[in-house]
């Protein structure tokens, strides 16, 4: 689960960071529907390390400065630093189930809402994230994470910058 948490900012920056100059011209819309089933080894909800397994959907919005870009280029620029520099904005959402089997051998159930959007406006930009992760253990126990952040960046150097998580229900 903390694998989200942390690709999440990390899509940001790397985007926020890429080249701006391409990002200056009239954007062309497009949207992108995606399933995203994976399982891996991560931090878990409630323990230092997990197997969680996915089963989700999702949508991204972006405004880039081409037309005739595949789904998978834009899937590329954003979460590769965007090294052409062809994304303006975007926002992404993602939500599904999830199953978390920590280490310390609980295993937690549940759902999980995710998105982060951003714009760039000449030497400024910004962007947000929210993450939220509800679930049950195999006791009953309720557990529950939430995360939101935000950057901004002028010129490169970031003026606004925190990222704030809150978490509870862990035995």
């Amino acid at each position: 689960m903390r694998r989200l948490l942390l690709v999440l900012p990390a899509a940001l920056i790397l985007f926020a960071l890429g080249p701006t100059a391409a990002r200056a011209a009239s954007g062309v819309p497009y949207t992108i529907h995606g399933v995203d089933q994976a399982t891996f080894e991560d931090v878990g909800i409630c323990s230092p390390s997990a197997t969680i397994t996915l089963d989700a959907r999702f949508v991204v919005h972006v405004n880039a400065t081409e037309a005739g870009l595949t789904d998978q280029e834009i899937l590329d620029a954003l979460f590769n630093s965007d090294p052409e520099g062809i994304l303006r904005s975007v926002t992404y959402t993602e939500t599904g189930r999830f199953t978390d089997a920590e280490s310390t051998g609980q295993v937690i159930t549940g759902t999980f809402a995710m998105w982060f959007g951003g714009n760039i406006n000449g030497h400024t930009m910004e962007f947000s994230d929210t993450f939220n992760v509800r679930g049950v253990d195999q006791n009953g126990n309720h557990v529950f994470a939430h995360d939101n952040g935000h950057i901004t960046l002028i010129s490169g150097e970031p003026v606004v910058d925190f990222e704030h998580l809150t978490s509870g229900g862990c035995p």
